[in-house]
């Protein structure tokens, strides 16, 4: 009967024991039943969201033609008056992230010296503003827009005028009040007399008087700016004005060089430059062999003499004598080199002067820490 009682009491334990792992399966099944309905929930929203993606790539593909037939509508209306009036509307809103450029060209399919123009097609061409600075750099970079756009001379002259500002601007409406500025050609003349620095003359003055002052590199980039600025001049001119305005010391390696052409005589100039550079390093010693010890200057070496009984400098040194007597100089001499004296003591002498507690050398009381006045000047020895 004991064996049956514990036997049924076993039974019950685990049937208790299994009553809670299907409760707990139970509970893992309801939470997996409530993940998978937010599973479906956010399949649904995902295909919500495709759906939307799909139709925003339809309308950017509609957005993308309706662009390239404006582009070509744009390209056919090339030579109307309504393609100024398309750049007023884009310079006014067009200007770049630094406010600086003003985007009033266009990307069109046009050909430039009968070839297609394909390769602008991406690349917005732009004009930059002009407030009074640099006015030469400014009037050739809009030369050169005008020609790549191809603007009829109406049309340069108000593309030029919409990309004035500040002081540029108040002087051009000012100007203009007074007398009207019918072509790009007289807006130019009146803009560069006005706002050219008359300290530092026409053009041809400031190409002229300019001289190197720091590197042949420095020099060589302002003379290609000024001569860009005076118009079509003559290899053999060019060639002068560049070897006048170097330094010396540049000029006669180069005139012995004999350079062929100008851009030639450019190289050399600087070649010539980084070579005196490489030598004065080697002159002063940083790149040149090490000395053991250094020599006395020319100027202080003393050359006798003997026909006058005098000391002269080296002639090569210095073009002034210094005349010293031949007394003063052997006194001079002895002075500056004082070979030290050697004091002869006996045993005695020695032994009297360590029971006084006296000097070798100055004869004065001697203490720990004694300096002693004749260090220098005195070497004592024993007498054999």
């Amino acid at each position: 009967m004991p064996v049956i009682t514990r036997m049924e009491s076993r039974v019950k334990e685990v049937e208790v024991a299994v009553t809670g792992v299907q409760s707990a399966v139970s509970g893992v099944n309801n939470q997996l039943n409530d993940h998978g309905v937010l599973l479906k929930t956010h399949g649904v929203e995902l295909q919500s969201l495709k759906e939307v993606l799909n139709r925003l790539v339809i309308s950017n593909g509609r957005i993308v033609d309706e662009l390239a037939s404006l582009r070509e509508n744009s390209n056919g209306n090339h030579g109307s008056g309504r393609r100024l009036q398309g750049e007023r509307s884009t310079a006014t809103g067009g200007a770049g992230s630094n406010g600086r450029n003003v985007g009033i060209g266009f990307t069109g399919r046009d050909t430039v010296l009968g070839e297609p123009r394909n390769e602008f097609h991406a690349q917005k061409i732009e004009l930059p503003l002009f407030s009074g600075d640099n006015p030469d750099k400014w009037a050739y970079r809009a030369e050169r827009y005008f020609g790549l756009q191809r603007l009829s001379p109406p049309e340069q002259l108000e593309a030029a005028v919409l990309c004035l500002e500040g002081a540029a601007l108040n002087w051009f409406r000012w100007e203009n009040q007074r007398h009207a500025i019918n072509s790009w050609e007289e807006l130019k003349s009146l803009l560069l007399r006005r706002f050219c620095q008359k300290a530092e003359g026409t053009v041809f003055d400031r190409f002229f008087v300019h001289h190197q002052v720091t590197t042949v590199q420095d020099y060589r980039r302002r003379f290609e700016a000024l001569a860009s600025t005076i118009g079509p001049m003559g290899d053999q001119a060019l060639q002068t004005a560049f070897l006048k305005g170097l330094k010396i010391e540049i000029q006669a390696p180069l005139r012995i060089l004999e350079p062929n052409g100008l851009v030639h005589m450019m190289d050399l100039a600087e070649q010539v430059e980084a070579n005196q550079a490489l030598t004065r390093l080697h002159r002063n010693g940083l790149n040149g062999p090490m000395r053991s010890s250094p020599r006395p200057p020319l100027s202080t070496l003393l050359l006798p003499d003997s026909s006058k009984g005098t000391y002269v400098t080296s002639p090569t040194s210095s073009s002034h004598s210094t005349q010293l007597s031949p007394g003063a100089s052997s006194k001079q001499s002895s002075s500056q080199a004082t070979s030290p004296v050697y004091r002869r003591y006996t045993e005695s002498e020695i032994q009297e002067k360590k029971r006084k507690g006296l000097c070798f050398k100055c004869d004065g009381r001697w203490i720990r820490g004694h300096e002693c006045s004749q260090a220098d000047k005195y070497f004592f020895n024993r007498k054999n």
